[in-house]
């Protein structure tokens, strides 16, 4: 395991299509949530139109912590896949930390339909409140 995370903390410094394919596989498919999720962070750090669309395609994890993370690291971007991304997360998502996070990413987008969804997360309920913070934030 550790020797993975150290694998993909040298591929984060490479930005080519193989790179991000490697990236991506591990985020998909490594069998400890660490390493996925130093996949996503190594990603976010590649900043491509790749990248993103492989944290976007791997969103779709049983694990919170990693959903978290590819969200946490999809809200960096300022991209309308991205924005599409942050506001379907806020609509599906169950867990209010990582619809918090959808909600900060929403911000910088002033788009009518972003703004709506981002008035509906002030009224609405959540563990201490989170998701409204994240409105409040954006």
């Amino acid at each position: 395991m550790i020797g993975r995370i150290f694998a993909i903390e040298k591929l984060s410094n490479s930005r080519d299509k193989e790179t991000v394919d490697l990236l991506a596989d591990r985020l998909g498919n490594d069998r400890f949530y660490g390493v996925r999720i130093e996949a996503a962070q190594a990603l976010g750090k590649i900043r491509s139109h790749e990248a993103l669309r492989a944290l976007i395609k791997a969103s779709e994890q049983s694990d919170a912590r990693i959903r978290h993370r590819v969200m946490m690291e999809v809200g960096g971007w300022f991209d309308e896949h991205a924005a599409e991304f942050a506001h379907k997360v806020l609509a599906e998502e169950k867990n209010p930390e990582i619809k918090r996070y959808a909600a900060r990413a929403l911000g910088p987008y002033p788009d009518e339909r972003y703004r709506d969804t981002l008035i509906a997360a002030l009224k609405s309920d959540s563990f201490d409140e989170l998701v409204a913070d994240g409105a409040i934030t954006a």
